[in-house]
């Protein structure tokens, strides 16, 4: 397995050099940059931020502290010995007493070789602004080197260092220079005979652990999916008969104070719906019988007064009894 110094270097030397700050005409190199905005302090120089992403982005941004500011990780860094006057690989090296950092990624007997965000391209004049992501190798007697925050590794695994006390445990030796990343380890073939059927039945699954604490296993998973699939089957085909059952809602109460179903309502309003249709036949026919002897009347014929007061009262009496029965009947 990769050390975790190795996976950090690693990835460092993948990034990319080059100008990675917005630029404007006014301001010229603006600190706008990748690392910044997601570090959540854009616009601000980069250099410790850009420290910070490398680890965080192996998954070690809990060894490092999340500043934005050479001389407080320092300090941070000697309050726990962790502060060191000899680099090693994937140390932050404090330059000019606070005014830069970057990571160490190599180093020989004369020469710190480092990488970091906020720099500008070896040679070219910083003027206080950097612009990008470059290398540089610096004499390791520099004036501008004061010291080196040497992290420990959760692995317990030293990187590469100078330092012959270094409390991580590695032993000093003279020069390290990157020569490439590991290969990524081969994924470890999967075994079909590496588990019976009867063994994977009874793999218990903590992804599907119950608020009891209960811990199930596939089989009963399994088994729980039927039942539930069996359940909605079930619920699906009594779900008519139970809307049907169900009460009407108050204003559906009637005057004895019944309250009906659903289904009787609807039953209700097929019969009412039949009788109101055949009371409008019986109503249309006798307005048809009495507007015909009006007419008769107008012409000057002659009327048979008892006859047509009889059709009158037979058209009164049709509509009052299937009004009283539609009424009891609903």
């Amino acid at each position: 397995m990769t050390a975790q110094w190795k996976r950090l270097v690693d990835h460092v030397m993948g990034v990319p050099e080059g100008v990675y700050e917005g630029w404007n005409a006014r301001d010229g190199y603006d600190n706008d940059n990748p690392w910044g905005r997601r570090f959540g302090e854009n616009g601000v120089a980069w250099c410790v931020i850009w420290d910070w992403c490398m680890y965080d982005d192996v998954g070690l941004a809990g060894v490092v502290p999340r500043f934005d500011n050479v001389s407080a990780f320092t300090a941070w860094a000697q309050r726990r010995g962790q502060f060191s006057q000899y680099p090693s690989v994937g140390a932050w090296v404090n330059f000019g007493n606070g005014s830069h950092t970057e990571i160490v990624v190599g180093f020989d007997a004369d020469t710190v070789y480092t990488k970091g965000g906020n720099s500008v391209r070896a040679g070219s004049t910083d003027a206080g602004q950097g612009n990008g992501v470059w290398s540089h190798a610096t004499s390791r007697r520099s004036a501008r080197v004061v010291g080196y925050f040497a992290p420990r590794f959760p692995d317990g695994v030293c990187p590469p260092t100078t330092d012959p006390r270094d409390p991580r445990g590695g032993r000093a030796q003279t020069s390290y220079r990157w020569t490439g990343a590991d290969p990524a380890p081969a994924p470890t073939p999967v075994q079909e005979d590496d588990m019976t059927p009867d063994e994977l039945l009874a793999t218990r699954v903590p992804l599907a652990t119950l608020p009891t604490g209960y811990v199930p296993t596939v089989a009963e998973l399994l088994n729980g999916a039927k039942t539930a699939g069996a359940q909605l089957d079930q619920l699906r085909a009594d779900l008519p008969g139970l809307l049907l059952a169900t009460p009407m809602p108050d204003y559906a109460v009637l005057p004895d104070g019944y309250r009906p179903t659903i289904g009787e309502a609807l039953n209700g309003a097929k019969t009412a719906g039949a009788q109101l249709a055949a009371l409008s036949g019986q109503v249309a026919a006798q307005s048809a019988a009495i507007t015909a002897l009006a007419q008769q009347v107008a012409a000057g014929g002659p009327v048979d007064v008892d006859d047509l007061v009889a059709r009158i009262e037979q058209a009164i009496s049709s509509v009052t009894v299937h009004l009283t029965t539609t009424s009891k009947e609903s």
